[in-house]
């Protein structure tokens, strides 16, 4: 988690929270979601409560994400090159990325492609 996010989450910094967090997404990929297979069982989910499950962990992983981020954002200075985190990085093409109107996320031979 350090290279990523720039710290480390140990037990005092809710670490035992977010490593649950993990295991329990973890769990949720492997869960058989029975809407995949038969979209008109998917009323199923609810009774099972796979659903609610899906909603909870995404709220706090979403929670997570947004500490995160705004931590990185509100460290002012430079950093050296070997501080550099992943979010840092995403940050960075953020604050310097000018978008367009007309802007998509094609590569450029689907761009060219799509002027033809």
């Amino acid at each position: 988690m350090l290279v990523a996010f720039g710290r480390k989450y140990s037990e005092e910094d809710n670490g035992n929270k977010f490593l649950k967090l993990l295991n329990e997404l973890g769990e949720l990929l492997g869960v058989v979601n029975i809407a995949d297979f038969i979209p008109w069982l998917g009323w199923i989910n609810h009774l099972t409560g796979l659903n609610s499950r899906v909603e909870r962990v995404f709220e706090e992983f979403d929670r997570f994400l947004d500490e995160v981020v705004d931590t990185a954002s509100r460290k002012v200075g430079v950093r050296e090159e070997d501080q550099v985190n992943f979010v840092d990085v995403l940050l960075d093409i953020q604050r310097n990325s000018t978008v367009d109107d007309n802007a998509s996320m094609l590569g450029p031979k689907e761009e060219e492609e799509r002027k033809s």
